[in-house]
């Protein structure tokens, strides 16, 4: 191996000294520098719409604007390079000019560009104190054995290796590598997309709310899907082939993957119907919240204790939900108060009493106006409830709690009582257990009536003694 190369290097000086790869250097010599320019309006470009984010708003509302500039900086120089390299290798191929020193040297800005990439995306989307290991321990090492696999000649055998997934579907290494880069870019670009859409693009025309996450969501995954197309055809993989294969597979993935289908068409559902939208505050599964994000999997649900709820689709389909907030029903909601009140207070006036100190007060509808029922003679309390009602389903446990204060004020100063339950307990003193009686000799001469008679014994015993 190392002969060969050596080889190569005798033949490319050779030839060099005659002057017959001038032309390819002085080629390879300009596409680097128009590379550098090119990365160089594209870094001040960047720069500049950088700034402008900074000094705006918009960072505040799409931070993956943010993303997109710091991206773009990473890898300006090394993708302009890449690029101008790549068109000089097709010019000269269609002149018909020699370019193996082209070849050879523009897989190394590639591999420059793909560095610059994930160390980018390390810095973007990991955490601080992953970022050292991924960068220092992971992708350096792995980059340095790529570079020297590239100058050894190894890294070329190794892409154009066939992986054999069928009979007649057969894809190098390097094509499936291409086709998953492919793939990521367009997820990240179907992410973009949608948060463009969401954040920027639909509210400025004025769409309907509840609109504006269903056409980013769908959006965002038909870029997906054509990515997920695009990577296939990249690979070099025969789209007939993965439709067959898919075929063949479909009855096993249903059954496997039920549950997980049964979500994604849940969210499609879910989506349609706009029976929840972001904002929406809802109960389901035992938990509250407010739903954050509608995905085609899961919904996102920020409980009131700031937790965040992850809840498949599914299981909001097909399970109960209140949604406290939803767009057919009025934002009005209407709490419940329940009282108790003693015997000894007349229930007139306890109900004039609790209507008097719920009508008016803050946060409580006038209209409809509030109401006072007489539910139960109880145990230890005549039981009452107040029912009224407040302008948002936010309101609903602030209102409920200072109107229960309230409450307590109002029977402080008509001196009701608010009985709790009592219980009289009685203690039951067991008597003392009744002496035995003791038994009384009979009389003497009863006793001497019952001593037994003695009798003469048969004839003969005494013989046999």
């Amino acid at each position: 191996m190392f002969t060969e190369i050596w080889q190569q290097i005798k033949e490319w000086v050779s030839d060099f000294l005659a002057r017959e790869l001038l032309p390819e250097t002085i080629a390879l010599i300009v596409f680097v520098l128009l590379g550098l320019l090119a990365g160089w309006i594209l870094r001040r470009v960047l720069k500049r719409g950088e700034r402008r984010l900074q000094e705006g708003p918009a960072l505040r509302y799409a931070s993956w604007l943010g993303q997109i500039v710091a991206l773009g900086l990473a890898v300006a120089r090394p993708l302009a390079i890449w690029i101008t390299g790549n068109v000089t290798i097709n010019l000269f191929a269609k002149a018909g000019w020699p370019h193996g020193v082209l070849d050879y040297v523009v897989p190394f800005f590639g591999l420059w560009l793909l560095y610059r990439t994930l160390a980018a995306a390390i810095d973007l989307w990991l955490k601080p104190e992953q970022k050292r290991l991924w960068r220092n321990q992971i992708l350096r090492p792995t980059m340095i054995v790529l570079v020297l696999m590239h100058v050894v000649g190894l890294l070329d055998s190794i892409l154009a290796y066939q992986v054999t997934f069928t009979k007649d579907v057969s894809v190098p290494v390097g094509a499936i590598l291409g086709g998953l880069l492919a793939l990521y870019i367009f997820v990240l670009l179907g992410n973009w997309v949608r948060g463009l859409l969401r954040d920027v693009v639909l509210p400025r025309m004025d769409v309907d709310p509840s609109v504006i996450p269903i056409v980013a969501t769908f959006s965002g995954y038909v870029v997906i899907m054509v990515g997920a197309l695009v990577g296939l055809m990249v690979a070099g993989v025969d789209l007939t082939a993965v439709a067959v294969i898919l075929g063949g597979l479909s009855v096993g993935i249903g059954f496997g993957m039920q549950e997980l289908i049964n979500n994604f068409v849940s969210g499609f559902i879910l989506l349609f119907e706009r029976s929840l939208t972001p904002g929406d505050i809802i109960e389901t599964a035992g938990a509250s919240g407010v739903v954050k994000d509608i995905r085609l999997r899961t919904t996102h649900i920020r409980t009131f204790d700031n937790l965040e709820l992850i809840v498949p689709n599914g299981q909001l389909l097909s399970g109960t939900l209140i949604n406290y907030s939803g767009k057919e029903a009025p934002r009005r909601k209407r709490i419940h108060i329940a009282i108790g009140a003693s015997y000894n207070d007349n229930p007139h006036e306890v109900m004039e009493a609790l209507l008097t100190t719920a009508k008016g007060y803050p946060g409580v509808l006038d209209e409809p106006e509030p109401q006072v029922f007489l539910t139960e003679f109880g145990d230890n309390s005549i039981n009452y409830e107040l029912r009224a009602w407040v302008t948002d389903a936010n309101m609903m446990v602030g209102v409920a709690s200072m109107l229960r204060l309230a409450i307590w004020d109002t029977f402080a100063t008509h001196q009701f009582e608010m009985p709790f339950p009592q219980r009289d307990v009685h203690l039951i003193v067991p008597a003392e257990p009744a002496k035995p009686e003791t038994a009384v000799a009979p009389p003497a001469s009863d006793f001497e009536e019952m001593q037994p008679v003695a009798t003469n014994p048969p004839e003969g015993l005494d013989d046999v003694a």
